[in-house]
């Protein structure tokens, strides 16, 4: 070989090392995957092992805590009530009877298409109505229930439970 030659060997393996260094520097390594699938309340309500409603507070102003309270909710991989984020609510009283009831609820685990189970996430409406000097707790309308995407879709799908 001559000299040239060996120089350019030399450089040639200093080369094959230094990019095969930067590849394994920047590989990524194995992640443990945490999905999260996003769907309808219809779907959760499907899904549900138990779900019972909230109860109707007892208030000291009659018809206080009436109207719509809506959350976004995450169910871990056990299907068991993890967070939540309030979107709308009448006042405390109803959020904290929402979340009570929530606590309760467990759904059928979800598994993603290698078969590890994943965190579902939805949003959830409850109408808390007041009439004829009674309160009750209603679900959500079906029309409700299957809104998928749009402002529910923003509020639910990308929602950050942190405070």
């Amino acid at each position: 070989m001559t000299k040239e030659t060996s120089k350019l060997v030399v450089k040639l393996v200093v080369l094959v090392i230094l990019v095969g260094s930067a590849v394994m520097m920047t590989a990524r390594a194995p992640q443990q995957r945490n999905e999260t699938q996003c769907i309808s309340e219809s779907k959760t309500r499907k899904f549900a092992e138990n779900a019972p409603l909230p109860e109707y507070p007892e208030e000291t102003e009659p018809g206080s805590s009436a109207g719509v309270v809506f959350v976004a909710v995450e169910f871990g991989t056990d299907g068991r009530f993890n967070k939540m984020k309030v979107h709308q609510t009448p006042g405390p009283q109803v959020t904290e009877a929402v979340k009570t009831a929530l606590e309760k609820w467990k759904l059928k685990e979800l598994f993603d298409g290698g078969g590890q189970p994943i965190k579902t996430r939805t949003g959830i409406r409850f109408h808390f109505v007041f009439e004829d000097g009674k309160g009750r707790v209603d679900l959500a309308t079906e029309q409700e229930q299957l809104e998928f995407g749009g402002e529910w879709g923003k509020k639910t799908c990308r929602v950050t439970f942190d405070e």
